[in-house]
């Protein structure tokens, strides 16, 4: 408690320069149908085409902010987007990369390589899900791999928990009521998979999400992130050498810059996304996605 205490001066004075936006971006709320969705990302794609130039996002301006609207419940996080400073170390990265080329040596599976609405490249999707099933269930990725690859996710999920534990202290300073859900729902995610944390901790990534894809490269195609909770963050964090890769969002035009070790959460479902382009080359860019699938988390809250 210490610890998250100290921060709360350092992050009240960071979040000093927060942009305001002037309406709530609820576009592509789940009430819309998917065509609707794709018209809007398509009218996106255009106005991305015609203006690419986008303010960037920079260690002033590290928040968006717009008011509450009427349909948010309680938790509804204040913050459409938080990115702090870079808070994974060089050895941290380091750690994140070593254990993915672990998983990439031992030959793991991709049960989901076409990602055409998103980049060209797939991500591996490790953790739980609840996808065309009344129950939920650990995903094809973590679950359909021999017992070599299951140690080397494991490993792997061990790292990414460590840096998702630093930004969670983050997250319950400046969102203190959607923490506090995430707690309970947490707490409710335990005790339905608890057999299956018992055979796996690593699989157990806190509060913050349920899942993580993870994949060397970047998204390079506008999207939003459709499986994912509307009213919830994902957590994005990099590890490499590399240049570019800003996340662009038409919606605030705003370009946010992620450096390596860089971290950030974000409504990915309610706010169209896509990379800029990365340098010398994708592979020196390891990207990973904390989520939570919605049908997971309306099943969990079912049982609050």
């Amino acid at each position: 408690m210490a610890s998250i205490l100290s921060l709360v001066p350092f992050i009240h004075q960071f979040l000093e320069g927060t942009i305001r936006l002037k309406t709530f971006p609820d576009a592509f709320r789940a009430s819309y149908c998917r065509k609707a969705v794709r018209s809007k990302l398509q009218s996106l794609r255009q106005k991305a085409n015609i203006s690419p130039h986008y303010k960037e996002l920079n260690l002033q301006h590290s928040a968006i902010f717009a008011d509450r609207p009427d349909w948010a419940p309680p938790h509804f996080p204040n913050y459409l987007l938080l990115r702090p400073e870079a808070t994974l170390s060089s050895y941290m990265q380091s750690r994140l990369m070593f254990a993915m080329d672990e998983v990439l040596d031992s030959k793991a599976t991709l049960h989901r390589h076409h990602e055409t609405s998103r980049s060209n490249k797939g991500a591996y999707h490790f953790g739980f899900w609840r996808k065309y099933s009344n129950t939920p269930y650990i995903t094809a990725d973590t679950r359909d791999q021999d017992h070599q690859v299951q140690t080397a996710v494991d490993n792997l999920l061990m790292v990414i928990r460590e840096a998702l534990d630093v930004f969670e202290k983050w997250i319950a300073v400046v969102e203190p009521e959607y923490y506090a859900h995430r707690l309970k729902l947490h707490k409710k995610f335990q005790d339905v998979f608890a057999k299956e944390l018992q055979e796996r901790p690593a699989l157990d990534l806190g509060p913050l999400c349920f899942a993580v894809a993870i994949k060397y490269g970047y998204s390079n195609k506008l999207h939003i992130d459709a499986g994912d909770v509307e009213d919830s963050h994902v957590i994005l964090g990099t590890a490499g050498s590399y240049q570019g890769g800003n996340l662009q969002i038409p919606q605030a035009n705003i370009s946010v810059n992620l450096p390596p070790g860089g971290m950030m959460a974000f409504m990915a479902r309610l706010l169209a996304h896509g990379n800029e382009p990365v340098s010398p080359h994708p592979r020196h860019r390891l990207i990973f996605t904390g989520f939570s699938c919605k049908h997971l988390v309306s099943f969990l809250e079912s049982l609050l």
